[in-house]
């Protein structure tokens, strides 16, 4: 039997809609009390009190009524995980130590549980982020109402995820490694990744030679390639 949840994205505004009168929680600014807010295909395009509607605006009394801008979660695993404790629902995080080319949006899931919990709390928009491993994946940006992941997805790639390796070290006597091999430890993780970053760099060199023969051409590489928007395009890294 197969279960899902009725997730409707929103119909697209056909008709101004003018809010009268309501207190308005804003993100930059104070509290404003007793102002009017004017939607325009789904963007906000006037407040300021007694705003004269037009004869094709639906109009609506708030007064004494707080309007609050949805929220953005923007680190979360929501639609990446069900149950943390059944592996089989678990998307956020794959095997091995260096996966750049995991993609958040890709494994998300729009018939979780937990989402119409979370936007039942105001929640609309969240930043699913993939964990674990050196470097864990890219994170997106996805709309909680949509109803696949394609339609879902509001920005994609947010940015990379790299797991920097812990500097500190334990002198704990409990603790099986000695300093000298903690510190080879956290060595060996940065070298890992300053490997990985002149592989990504060494990499576009040579897709870039246009002119090698066949057997001379570079093979495509997932992990190196889905690097180089942040290595050679300074896209964000987190």
């Amino acid at each position: 039997m197969g279960l899902s949840n009725d997730q409707i994205p929103g119909e697209i505004q056909k008709r101004p809609i003018l809010l009268k009168g309501g207190i308005l929680h804003t993100v930059s600014t104070d509290v404003l009390d007793g102002y009017d807010i004017l939607f325009s295909k789904g963007k906000i395009v006037r407040i300021e009190k007694n705003i004269m509607a037009s004869p094709e605006t639906d109009v609506y009394d708030v007064f004494g009524k707080h309007i609050i801008p949805g929220y953005i979660a923007p680190i979360t695993r929501i639609g990446l995980v069900e149950v943390g404790l059944v592996r089989q629902s678990v998307d956020y995080a794959e095997k091995g130590s260096i996966n750049p080319n995991v993609k958040a949006n890709v494994s998300y899931n729009p018939d979780s549980e937990l989402i119409p919990v979370t936007r039942s709390n105001g929640v609309l928009i969240a930043n699913s982020v993939p964990a674990g491993g050196r470097i864990s994946g890219q994170s997106s940006v996805m709309m909680l109402d949509g109803w696949t992941w394609e339609n879902a997805t509001l920005k994609h790639p947010s940015g990379l995820h790299i797991n920097w390796p812990s500097m500190s070290i334990n002198y704990g006597k409990n603790n099986k490694k000695s300093e000298k091999q903690q510190r080879e430890d956290i060595q060996e993780s940065i070298r890992e990744l300053d490997n990985m970053i002149r592989n990504v760099r060494a990499y576009f060199q040579r897709i870039k030679q246009k002119n090698r023969i066949a057997d001379e051409r570079q093979k495509a590489d997932l992990r190196l390639e889905s690097m180089i928007p942040f290595v050679i395009e300074q896209k964000t890294i987190f």
